[in-house]
């Protein structure tokens, strides 16, 4: 619902860490905000109001992951860039970098499960390029990235 631009004031519910539900009124000077964890697997809300309070709500889902969410997964940003690139995986493996035309320009390197590692760019001219990341499980995703000048 677009609670800004809304006239009307409306309650919604919201349960708590300690599962007691309160009401909450949202209306013209409120927002909410949701964040997604990094591999999908719950999200956060933001509320807050023009008046500059907020509030930070956790994500405690324990249902299962959708089916998706049980491969390996690799996260890198930012995307486009122009400098260093991070990347996470959910599972510890082999990266190499691979241009467009398919070449291999850099050594496999080792990543961590759950880590952020940095990947230094600048050496790369601009261009399209893709990580793909060989687990210690013998999966593998790959991820494209664009380095600009």
């Amino acid at each position: 619902k677009n609670f800004p631009e809304n006239n009307a004031v409306d309650t919604v519910s919201i349960q708590l860490s300690d599962g007691k539900g309160v009401k909450s009124r949202f209306g013209r000077s409120a927002w909410i905000s949701s964040l997604p964890a990094a591999f999908g697997q719950s999200r956060d809300l933001i509320i807050g109001n023009k008046a500059g309070g907020m509030i930070y709500l956790k994500g405690t889902s324990t249902g299962e992951n959708p089916p998706n969410q049980r491969d390996v997964q690799l996260k890198i940003y930012p995307n486009p860039t122009q400098g260093p690139l991070t990347l996470i995986s959910t599972e510890a493996g082999k990266v190499s970098v691979i241009n467009a035309l398919g070449q291999h320009i850099s050594e496999e390197f080792a990543i961590s499960a759950n880590s952020p590692f940095t990947l230094e760019t600048d050496i790369l001219p601009p261009g399209v390029y893709f990580v793909r990341l060989l687990s210690n499980s013998g999966k593998w995703v790959s991820q494209k990235f664009l380095v600009q000048e």
